[in-house]
């Protein structure tokens, strides 16, 4: 039978109320009496059914409304998120709405920040390769930013080419020098003469050269006698157990330090017989011997030497400059007056490490040459020690054998005829416009370096063109590759004379010597990308700076009172030169390069 019945369900904790209408089968008329608040007036047939369906239906119906509900909350959350401000409701709270948005605020500024970032360091990189000269002067190669971004990859890396060396340092034959070029008896100034020093009474380290024995210096004669620096109480002396060890060294790596401004970093790729035959000597001054036992070991042998790695410290006491940078030109420079018995030597600065064994560069760029010579010549009874470490080199067909050593024959000698080698400089040709350079990029006074150009060009110095016999007029000097000739050490006199007299940009005044000597002065100008491969260019802790490089006007100059002028150099820049210089125009320059 089936009735139909009416059901109310009461649910008093879910506070839901069910009026359900529905038939159930019935046996008979019996009051059915659930655990849940349920009146039932019905037949029922089974009281256990109802019971299990009851509770199914009644735990599926709140779990779906709590589902909705979820859902409803969700679709809220997505609705009125913090990039949708403009469609939250009325009726949300105002504080909610200013934190959406001050978090946006925060996100969108972050983000603009970031960019301005990125776009002032791409432009300091491009300000470093641009030839425009209000742009170029931006950059400083030296800040910590142009070194992050160097690290970073962000900087165009250094042209490198192989250099075309031998790959065996134990395989080249060094020969004695046998120039017959003037001069033949070189000597130095080290008084000055008392007609000199009427109006001085400070001895100078360069001397008081005068205009006139300037002049008679560039005229080359078997005998010569000119200033050279180190002249009697003028400073750079060295402590006597360094003079002592200098005396042993005929190969000589040379570099220095000074100004505090950095350490020595070790050469690599030495071979264990360069290690032998090489001195490598790093002059320093007292700052910079302070400062590198402060950030790196020092060793002091059993005589009281001090080295750090394979270099020896070679300390000069009472620099003679006031300038830093000018003191640094005494070793560059002077190499042969410092190292007197040093047959030849590299130079490199102190910010230069080095890649490749020094014999194998004296033998590329000093340059052996593979051809043949006489042994029984007088010229050639040399380097009998030396002819005797070589081994298996067969000698050439009609060539007899040597008694002394009868597996070794000539094969190697200095490569081409030129005894002085340096790299040429990246961009520039012309003096003028490394001068341009310097005054753009702020590398020293203005009216210091227009004032010895004018110097320089009411002398006779013109542009570099390519008819010159020189490949530049500008050289890269951070490497100096030479055999102490006494053409080469009239040479490095000269050239440090006029570092002494007029400004320590001594890649001024390289090509001005170069241009005075004449056919005299041979010498090689090797590519620069080769340099580039002879070293790993490290940036200095700090850049040499003096007050005369703030030099604004040449009337600053005229007395010392206002400190910028320096005492003990440059003394051809305030000294009357003996001609119209107000008639000179200095010549007009195309920048078509980067400043630097």
């Amino acid at each position: 039978m089936w009735r139909a019945v009416q059901i109310e369900v009461f649910i008093s904790d879910l506070g839901l109320h069910l009026d359900l209408g529905f038939h159930l089968p019935c046996a008979s008329t019996q009051l059915c009496i659930c655990k849940y608040p349920i009146n039932l007036y019905s037949d029922c047939r089974n009281n256990a059914v109802m019971e299990v369906d009851f509770q199914r239906s009644l735990s599926l119906r709140p779990s779906r409304r709590i589902d909705r509900n979820n859902q409803s909350q969700e679709t809220k959350d997505v609705e009125y998120g913090i990039f949708s401000v403009d469609t939250i409701p009325q009726d949300v709270p105002m504080r909610i709405l200013w934190k959406k948005g001050f978090i946006r605020l925060l996100l969108v500024g972050g983000i603009l920040w970031m960019l301005l970032i990125l776009v002032v360091l791409l432009f300091q990189v491009w300000s470093c390769q641009s030839s425009i000269a209000f742009i170029s002067v931006i950059c400083s190669k030296e800040s910590k930013v142009f070194t992050v971004l160097d690290n970073m990859g962000l900087v165009p890396k250094q042209h490198r080419c192989p250099i075309p060396v031998l790959d065996n340092p134990d395989t080249v034959v060094i020969p004695e020098s046998s120039t017959l070029t003037l001069p033949h008896n070189l000597s130095y100034f080290v008084e000055d003469e008392p007609a000199e020093v009427q109006s001085q009474s400070t001895p100078l380290f360069g001397g008081h050269q005068s205009w006139k024995q300037r002049e008679e210096s560039f005229k080359i004669k078997p005998t010569m006698k000119v200033h050279c620096g180190f002249m009697q109480h003028g400073g750079a002396e060295m402590d006597a157990i360094d003079v002592m060890y200098a005396k042993r060294c005929k190969f000589v790596v040379a570099s220095g330090i000074f100004d505090g401004y950095d350490t020595p970093h070790q050469p690599s790729n030495i071979s264990l017989r360069s290690q032998k035959l090489f001195c490598f000597l790093m002059v320093v001054d007292e700052k910079s011997l302070d400062f590198i036992q402060q950030n790196v070991s020092v060793k002091v042998d059993s005589q009281g030497g001090k080295w750090v790695g394979i270099w020896r410290l070679v300390v000069l006491h009472q620099p003679p400059f006031d300038e830093p940078r000018r003191n640094g030109k005494v070793p560059k420079i002077l190499t042969h007056r410092l190292f007197p018995q040093a047959q030849y030597s590299i130079w490199i600065d102190g910010k230069m490490e080095l890649i490749v064994d020094p014999l194998l560069i004296l033998e590329r760029f000093v340059g052996l040459i593979f051809s043949f010579f006489n042994f029984h010549d007088a010229h050639y009874s040399w380097c009998i020690d030396e002819l005797h470490e070589l081994s298996n080199i067969q000698a050439p067909k009609g060539m007899g054998a040597i008694p002394s050593f009868p597996n070794s024959y000539g094969r190697y000698l200095w490569r081409g005829k030129h005894t002085f080698a340096i790299a040429r400089h990246k961009h520039h040709r012309s003096i003028y416009e490394e001068a341009d350079a310097i005054k753009r990029r702020k590398r020293y006074a203005r009216p210091l370096i227009d004032l010895h150009m004018k110097i320089y060009r009411y002398e006779g110095m013109e542009l570099w063109n390519p008819k010159k016999r020189t490949a530049s007029d500008v050289p890269e000097g951070a490497v100096i590759i030479r055999e102490h000739t006494p053409l080469n050490n009239l040479f490095s006199c000269l050239w440090f004379n006029e570092v002494n007299l007029f400004t320590p940009r001594d890649q001024l005044s390289f090509g001005y010597v170069v241009y005075r000597l004449g056919e005299s002065f041979k010498f090689f100008m090797f590519p620069n990308c080769e340099y580039n491969s002879m070293f790993i260019l490290h940036r200095h802790t700090r850049e040499h700076s003096s007050v005369v490089e703030w030099v604004k006007s040449l009337d600053e100059f005229k007395t010392n009172a206002t400190g910028l002028k320096e005492s003990r150099g440059g003394l051809g820049l305030w000294t009357p030169y003996p001609g119209d210089l107000d008639s000179v125009q200095l010549p007009p320059v195309q920048r078509t390069s980067p400043a630097g």
